[in-house]
């Protein structure tokens, strides 16, 4: 670790990182000690504290193997605890202290008994300092992280100011990363522990989905969330679609993105009116009609790069993950993200993608079907993550294509000019593009743009007749 008064370090959980805006700060509190912070996980019985206070510790000492971290429960079974933390991760074995036996791993466990004559002020002032030497005389090293997991042992809301302060003052003593598990069934209650510490996570519940609301970040710039974290095979935390669409968010796509010469379409002659030989910047389309075959492979067809070889990402609302091998078949070369995932959980996977070095060059981005969200009654609640994605394709200088087969609405006698009512999501678009039937074969398509952020002119295109798959 460098000697800078300020250091971020990694917290091991990538999505929590990007959303505290690169990782936990620590720093320099009192001349010649290491930078420390205080961490407080707060949350109602049966949030998930424990865990995630576990998986964070383990998290903030990552590889480094001269880092350990010490787990002390006052409440909680040690053995309890390791079995919680291999039910959730195997890679977490938890080592236990007990008879003055010391374990060998990196993450141990230890009791501090508290009872009417046992207090816990004595446990804080004389036992804990006491543990954390011996740990320093076992392992030749202080530990970086200690964390008090007292549940329901005086550490609430009720825990007094000298308790609260005696803690943050050991955390700034001895240079170490300091988390208090705090149970609080009611966050919005007065409790003296955020307004000490420097971070402060609640933990909750927000429609089913457990959440993740980083209430206070003292030295660095976190986006509050609700963010969602997961329990499956090992703790992960979605960040919330804010996260990505920050001026450092963006900046970091821009610099992995690529301005690429397009052209309008591979199979469909698309002519600007301003010329057959204008080249399309990293437009946003809209693509929408009734027959889902078609629309699909027209939103397939749109702004391609000729003269590069890319890798696309199709983005399927709709689909299980079985389904990708025959999305492939429409959207060639692209890597599909399926598996009606949340959107927080799509940004995730999509944001893996781009930031993959091995890639090749970002190509296309595809989402669809939106007609989806509309039979879910959900297009509101995804209308801010069509939103960033667009704000996050724009950094990367990439087309973002979204197609809908909702059923057209037009006037039959006057099918050039039909009368649809457009989806909310189609006002992002630099370019919506109507496929409007006139047969069982043929269809019209109907382009319209609008003042591109670049300048450029109104797009209008020829309008196009165009035959329909055959198994229409």
């Amino acid at each position: 670790m460098s000697n800078s008064p300020r250091q971020v370090v990694s917290t091991g959980l990538a999505g929590l990182d990007r959303a505290l805006g690169g990782g936990a700060v620590l720093v320099e509190k009192l001349a010649a000690v290491a930078p420390s912070t205080t961490i407080l996980v707060r949350g109602g019985p049966g949030a998930g504290k424990s865990l995630f206070a576990l998986s964070l510790a383990n998290g903030l000492i990552g590889a480094d193997q001269t880092k350990f971290a010490l787990y002390v429960c006052l409440e909680q079974s040690m053995r309890a605890l390791r079995a919680q933390a291999l039910g959730l991760d195997p890679a977490i074995d938890v080592a236990l202290i007990e008879d003055g036996a010391w374990g060998q791993g990196r993450l141990l466990s230890a009791a501090l008994v508290v009872s009417p004559d046992h207090t816990l002020e004595k446990a804080i002032d004389t036992e804990l300092p006491a543990l954390l030497d011996q740990a320093a005389v076992e392992r030749s090293r202080a530990p970086f992280v200690l964390v008090v997991d007292a549940v329901a042992s005086g550490l609430g809301a009720n825990a007094n100011r000298a308790t609260v302060d005696a803690l943050s003052k050991l955390s700034a003593q001895r240079g170490l990363v300091l988390i208090v598990v705090e149970e609080s069934s009611d966050l919005a209650a007065s409790s003296p522990w955020p307004f000490a510490f420097d971070h402060v996570f609640e933990l909750g519940m927000t429609d089913g989905q457990r959440t993740l609301t980083i209430a206070k970040a003292r030295f660095g710039a976190a986006v509050r969330g609700p963010h969602f974290v997961r329990f499956e095979r090992r703790l992960r935390v979605f960040p919330a679609l804010e996260t990505y669409t920050t001026d450092a968010s963006l900046e970091e796509f821009a610099t992995t993105g690529v301005a690429l010469e397009r052209e309008w379409s591979r199979s469909f002659p698309l002519t600007s009116k301003s010329g057959p030989q204008s080249k399309p910047w990293a437009a946003r389309a809209y693509v929408v009609g009734a027959n889902e075959a078609f629309v699909r492979d027209f939103a397939a067809s749109l702004l391609f790069a000729p003269a590069v070889k890319t890798v696309d990402v199709a983005i399927e609302l709709s689909a299980s993950r079985a389904d990708a091998p025959a999305l492939r078949e429409t959207f060639r070369n692209a890597l599909v993200i399926a598996g009606r995932l949340p959107p927080e959980a799509i940004m995730e996977a999509f944001r893996r993608i781009v930031m993959d070095p091995s890639r090749d060059k970002l190509g296309r981005v595809f989402c669809g079907d939106l007609r989806e969200l509309r039979a879910r009654s959900a297009a509101e609640q995804w209308q801010p993550f069509l939103v960033a994605l667009g704000d996050v394709c724009r950094a990367l200088k990439v087309p973002l294509v979204l197609w809908d087969s909702s059923a057209a609405r037009f006037d039959a006698p006057n099918f050039v000019n039909p009368v649809r009512e457009l989806a909310s999501s189609s006002s992002m678009a630099d370019v919506v593009f109507e496929i409007v039937p006139t047969n069982a074969l043929r269809a019209v398509v109907l382009a319209r743009g609008r003042q591109s952020v670049l300048g450029s002119p109104e797009i209008a295109f020829d309008h196009l007749l165009a035959s329909l798959p055959t198994n229409s």
